[in-house]
Order: structure tokens, then C-alpha cells, then sequence
């Protein structure tokens, strides 16, 4: 969907658009390998890859429009992870761990360095890396994954994702709401609190302090943050269903977090708030997520689900440049009957927390255009209706404890 300028004539006053915020949200992208997709990693805005459940090693070399094939393992992957565009591994059941050099075109076994299956790797730099899995199993390469040297966890639960922040500073977690440190590359790791017994499934640090950790499985998802490397862990998000898989942070404020039955979040707070992006795959799972910048990453998941933002996840909303409004209001649709687009306008007096929704006549609910913390003034966004029949729709916007409904006609 292309975007215009917008100019609104009110008592003849002619109100130019300004501060563009965003284009679309999510898009699907086409992967003709059937399978669950576990984890994805990018290296830029066109090259990454993404591996899955009956062991591909899928990879894309123009932004996701195309996905290809170029190695299968013969068992489930769960984890991949590049270093620079050339060195990467990959590792799954029977503790096997893989290594290209060449950007993935060949893949060949470096070691097994257990019996137990692997569920993350992470390396820092060319040579040394870490891998974790099954059994509390917690292995260290310092050869670019040659050779592999057991470290002691002393736990025996399954550990699900390890994160380094530097070759010494390193945290890991895994189910019962197990946490480990380690700041001597992995000679003593200890345990920290993580304040559930939830299944921790992912980590993300920004540097050696700020950081974060996820959780849940189907049910009782959670996030918490640390400002001081793990001692002390504060829980922000918490939810009785749809448990989070993946997070990825760009910087100390923005990030992303991913999990069952199409859970997409999105803080631009450094986690003081997450917002749902997206509704529109309930019945999808997102495992894995990898960023770029600010705006540009994916989502990999359940039935080779692939989704693509160029706009950080957010809809198409634009903030108008004319005086803060002194109420809160949402205006009829312009035009109306239309087809297929129409815009809808809404005024916001102080700095809300803002969901507006399209249903249809029966009150279910098919999209949402917008679902974040918006600064005062008033705003415009679009609904393309091309996909839906002729019929009566209903848009809702909810923000604070203001609530209106109107309802709009498309004809076609």
C-alpha cells in the first residue's frame, strides 16, 4: 500500500501531514519447505537463514522474497547463528553441531559434542562459541566448534537458550525457571533467581547489565528485565496464556518478543510496556525472531511460517500537525461506502495506550491497525478492506478509558 500526502481543509485551514510513523505491519513470506521452523538468523537486509523440524537449513539471499533450500541435517535443527556472513553453525537432535564457511551453501558435522540434543548455540567471535541443551548439558569450543569441552552446570534440567554479551560474561535458561551465570567464559557458571519455576525458553542482553528473559510454554508467558547482570530480575509482562518463545532487541528501548498462538509484541520502553502487533495468525506459533534495525526483521514458526516487517511491526498510522485536541474522539471514515480504502481519523489529548479495530457486523474481530502508546494529538490511518466482501463494518478505538464505535459501508 502506497503512501500519500494528506491534506485536510477544516475552516479552511489547510493542515499538512507530517511525522510519518509507518507502512504496514507483518507480511507473510513464501516457503515451499513444509515444516516447523525453529530458529532464523540475518546477517543484513538480504541475506539470512532459517532452520527447521525435518532439518532444513533454508536461506534467503534477497530479503525473504526467496527461499531455498541448501542443506537438510536428517533430524530436527533447533538453533543457527552466524558470526559474519561466511562462519555459522547449526544443531539439533543427537548433539550433532554443523559448520559452514561459506554462507551456508556447505554445512559439514565439526563434532558431537554430546548424546543430548542441542537447543541453542552462541558464538561470540570466529573461534569461540558455547552450545546447551539436554540434561543441564553445557559444552565450550575455542576452535571455531572443532572441539568441544564439557563445562559444569550443576543442574540436570533441559537448558533451552545461552546469550554471551563478551567471551567471558554469559547467561543461560532453561525449564523450572533455571537461570545460569557464568563471567570466566563458562569455568564456574552459577545460579541466579529468576523469581518463577515457569520454562524459560529465551535471553537477550544488550551489554554486560541490561537484559532479558522470556518464558512459558503454551500457557503463563513471562518477561522479565535485569539492570545489574542477572542479580536481581524484574518481572514486566506476565500473561496466563500463549508463552514466549523468542525476544530481540535493537537497543536499551526497543525490542520484540514472539510466542505461541500468534503472539507478537513490541516495547518501545525498554519493556516498561509491550504491545500485541498482530492478530491475524492465531493459530501460529513464532519461535524465532532476527532484526537488522529499527525496523526491518522477521518471525519464523509453526507450518513454515515466515513473516517480514519493514516497519518495526507497526500499522500505517500518521500524526496530523495541527493543535493538541482538547478531547478524545474518533471521526466518521472518509469516503464512506468505499472501496477498498478508507481513512480513519482520531484525537488523542494526552498520551494513551491506543487500540483501534475493524470487526465485522457479527462482532468478530479481522484486524487491528493500531496498538501502541501514542504521544497527544491527532492522528489518520487507512484500511485496506481488499481482501473482505461488500458489507457493513464496525471500527472500535479504545485509549485510556475513552470508547467509541462507528460503523462504515464497503461496496465493491
Amino acid at each position: 500500500m502506497k503512501k500519500t500526502l494528506i491534506v485536510l481543509v477544516i475552516a479552511n485551514i489547510i493542515i499538512i501531514v507530517s511525522n510519518l510513523y509507518s507502512q504496514s505491519g507483518w507480511i507473510q513470506q513464501n516457503c515451499s519447505i513444509i515444516t516447523t521452523l525453529n530458529s532464523v538468523d540475518f546477517f543484513d537486509a538480504n541475506t539470512g537463514w532459517t532452520v527447521g523440524s525435518n532439518g532444513s537449513v533454508i536461506k534467503t539471499t534477497n530479503g525473504g522474497l526467496n527461499w531455498v533450500e541448501v542443506f537438510n541435517a536428517g533430524h530436527p535443527l533447533f538453533t543457527i547463528i552466524f558470526v559474519d556472513i561466511n562462519n555459522g553453525w547449526i544443531g539439533g537432535n543427537f548433539g550433532n553441531t554443523y559448520k559452514t564457511t561459506n554462507s551456508g551453501l556447505n554445512w559439514g558435522v565439526v563434532a558431537t559434542p554430546s548424546s543430548n540434543y542441542i537447543s541453542s548455540i552462541y558464538f561470540v567471535d570466529v573461534n569461540t562459541g558455547y552450545a546447551v541443551g539436554s540434561v543441564g548439558k553445557i559444552v565450550k569450543s575455542t576452535d571455531g566448534g572443532i572441539n568441544w569441552i564439557t563445562q559444569t552446570s550443576n543442574v540436570t534440567t533441559t537448558l533451552n537458550y545461552v546469550f554471551f554479551t563478551n567471551q567471558m560474561a554469559g547467561w543461560t535458561v532453561g525449564d523450572g525457571g533455571v537461570i545460569l551465570f557464568t563471567s570466566n567464559g563458562g569455568n564456574i557458571w552459577s545460579s541466579q533467581t529468576s523469581n518463577t519455576t515457569n520454562t524459560l525458553n529465551s535471553l537477550y542482553f544488550i551489554n554486560s547489565s541490561t537484559g532479558w528473559f522470556s518464558g512459558g510454554i503454551s500457557i503463563n508467558s513471562i518477561i522479565s528485565k535485569t539492570t545489574n547482570g542477572g542479580v536481581n530480575w524484574t518481572t514486566q509482562y506476565i500473561n496466563t496464556s500463549k508463552g514466549i518463545m523468542s525476544l530481540y532487541f535493537v537497543n536499551q528501548n526497543t525490542g520484540w518478543a514472539s510466542g505461541y498462538q500468534g503472539t507478537l509484541l513490541r516495547t518501545s520502553n525498554s519493556g516498561i510496556n509491550w504491545v500485541s502487533q498482530i492478530s491475524s495468525f492465531p493459530t501460529k506459533d513464532f519461535k524465532s525472531l532476527s532484526f537488522v534495525n529499527d525496523t526491518t526483521g522477521w518471525v519464523v514458526g509453526s507450518t513454515s511460517t515466515i513473516l517480514k516487517t519493514t516497519t518495526g511491526g507497526l500499522t500505517d498510522i500518521i500524526k496530523l500537525n495541527i493543535s493538541c485536541p482538547c478531547d478524545y474522539s474518533i471521526s466518521q471514515n472518509y469516503p464512506n461506502p468505499f472501496n477498498p480504502t478508507t481513512n480513519i481519523r482520531f484525537d488523542l489529548p494526552k498520551s494513551s495506550s491506543v487500540k483501534l479495530s475493524i470487526f465485522d457486523i457479527t462482532g468478530k474481530e479481522l484486524e487491528t491497525l493500531v496498538n501502541e502508546q501514542l504521544s497527544p494529538g491527532s492522528y489518520e490511518t487507512t484500511w485496506d478492506a481488499s481482501k473482505y466482501a461488500s458489507g457493513i463494518y464496525i471500527y472500535r478505538l479504545q485509549a485510556g478509558d475513552f470508547s467509541e464505535t462507528k460503523r462504515m459501508t464497503l461496496i465493491k
